[in-house]
């Protein structure tokens, strides 16, 4: 369902959710089936590459729409990124090194699908400009940066050196030097926190969904500022 539905947007978004669901928290039996698939078939990394590059074409584009028109506001990424986002961060909890080489490299397949390229050129794509960082999708570019920072934990040498030679660390910088008043303003769909003595934590139900703004009640905090300093603590960790 992951490789043949793109285009059926509801059961490929379906697909991917039920993926998560069963590799979560680093199932290693799921994992190492997904690794057999992986391992047997390079159309399903293709297919991943696809959609991903995909998205990443459709940000380009509407940047310079938008820097063209002088147009303002977030870009909302199609939410099955994040999803296929999840799934990789998903296959490689636990430390799992097979997975992790395999993203960057086949040495057993005649051609060579280098996906973890593939989510640092989607960095890249969110990070190349001041504007575009200021317009950017904040939960799809925290789980970007969740999935390279789990890439290359283990630690994985292979893809902490593909990283750095291909200037992770200094995409990850432009996202810290942000300064907090070049925050769009606005009441955009954002991140929800909850305070817990002096610390701010991510919130989600126990289905890991995260709640609506009207359903926000207590402690509970929605404010894009936070969502602000979220991301740059992914940036942090991934550095």
């Amino acid at each position: 369902a992951i490789v043949c539905t793109p285009r059926l947007r509801g059961l490929h978004l379906a697909a991917f959710n039920l993926a998560n669901e069963l590799l979560a928290q680093g199932n290693r039996g799921v994992q190492e089936l997904f690794l057999a698939q992986l391992q047997g078939d390079a159309g399903f990394l293709i297919a991943l590459r696809r959609q991903i590059a995909a998205v990443t074409g459709e940000v380009t584009a509407e940047f310079k729409r938008r820097r063209r028109m002088n147009l303002q506001g977030r870009i909302h990424l199609d939410q099955r990124l994040t999803s296929l986002l999840e799934f990789i961060q998903q296959m490689c909890e636990g430390h799992f090194a097979e997975v992790k080489d395999l993203l960057r490299e086949q040495p057993k397949s005649k051609a060579t699908v280098n996906l973890l390229r593939d989510l640092v050129e989607a960095l890249q794509a969110l990070c190349k400009h001041k504007n575009r960082l200021v317009a950017m999708d904040v939960c799809t570019t925290t789980q970007l940066l969740d999935t390279l920072c789990e890439t290359t934990q283990g630690p994985c040498r292979g893809n902490q050196a593909f990283c750095i030679e291909n200037n992770l660390h200094e995409y990850c910088g432009r996202i810290l030097t942000m300064r907090e008043d070049e925050m769009l303003p606005g009441n955009d769909a954002q991140l929800v926190f909850t305070w817990d003595g002096h610390e701010v934590l991510l919130l989600s139900d126990d289905d890991g969904d995260r709640p609506a703004p009207e359903d926000l009640q207590g402690e509970e905090v929605k404010s894009p500022l936070l969502d602000f300093y979220w991301v740059k603590k992914s940036a942090v960790r991934t550095i």
